[in-house]
């Protein structure tokens, strides 16, 4: 029996646009059609994670991949791991998809 592939969204938060351009382009040359989200920094992934602040009320799914830089501004080490726990138990969650 065969399965369809799931299609996963991938979340990108780095807050150097020329980062981010480079990673989409380098997804697009390995022909990946995965969805992908950009933040520009550590509270706006919070945000999206939780659905706060400017991605309150929204419907977006769950990423499957997060490729967080690390050195980012606005992102605390502690906040890390709050992204880390946040993001395993909201994804456990009836939300997620």
């Amino acid at each position: 029996m065969s399965h369809a592939p799931v299609s996963i969204t991938i979340l990108l938060a780095d807050d150097d646009a020329d980062d981010r351009m480079m990673a989409r382009e380098a997804l697009e040359e390995s022909r990946l059609t995965n969805p992908l989200v950009t933040v520009d920094d550590g509270e706006e992934l919070l945000e999206y994670l939780s659905y706060r602040g400017r991605y309150e009320g929204a419907t977006h799914k769950r990423p499957g991949l997060i490729l967080l830089d690390l050195n980012m501004p606005r992102t605390a080490d502690s906040k890390l791991c709050t992204i880390r726990t946040e993001h395993f138990r909201l994804t456990a969650s009836p939300r997620s998809s």
